[in-house]
């Protein structure tokens, strides 16, 4: 009985870790103003990296569909691309993201029932949901960016 309380237990304990590390994972506005050193101690090394231009370092990372563009300064833009079968499935991550983005300061606005804008005064979000043609798929499409300096303020 004991055994079989105590697989119970585990298996609650890695759906919790589960689940949070995916909210985690989906919220990429966190990684604005990173270094591209804590993003690859965070994600592990990018599928594609290309440094040829210091200005706009890009980082892909297949297994999550997160694409980094970074500078000297930090991590500037952050797209993470995913599909879905059901629009329940999408709406929950994206209620997630948005929840997780309200407790970190961020303000939600809702342009339409599939598009989404979330910001502060640093980080601007766009959220969108659309079908894909001639699939039975559905795609979230989360871009995160840096605001420029003159649009501060």
């Amino acid at each position: 009985m004991k055994k079989i309380q105590l697989s119970l237990l585990i298996i609650m304990m890695l759906f919790v870790f589960y689940c949070t590390t995916y909210a985690q994972l989906i919220n990429i506005q966190r990684f604005i103003g990173r270094s591209q050193i804590e993003l690859i101690n965070e994600l592990g090394s990018p599928v594609h990296f290309d440094d040829s231009n210091p200005s706009m370092m890009y980082m892909a990372y297949n297994f999550l569909s997160i694409a980094c563009i970074a500078d000297q300064n930090g991590i500037y833009k952050v797209e993470l691309t995913r599909k879905y079968t059901s629009e329940k499935e999408a709406f929950d991550d994206i209620n997630d993201f948005i929840s997780c983005s309200i407790k970190d300061g961020l303000i939600t606005d809702s342009v339409s029932a599939k598009k989404y804008i979330i910001s502060n005064s640093s980080i601007h979000t766009e959220i969108t949901l659309e079908q894909i043609n001639d699939s039975p798929y559905l795609e979230l499409k989360i871009n995160a960016s840096k605001k420029s300096e003159e649009k501060k303020g």
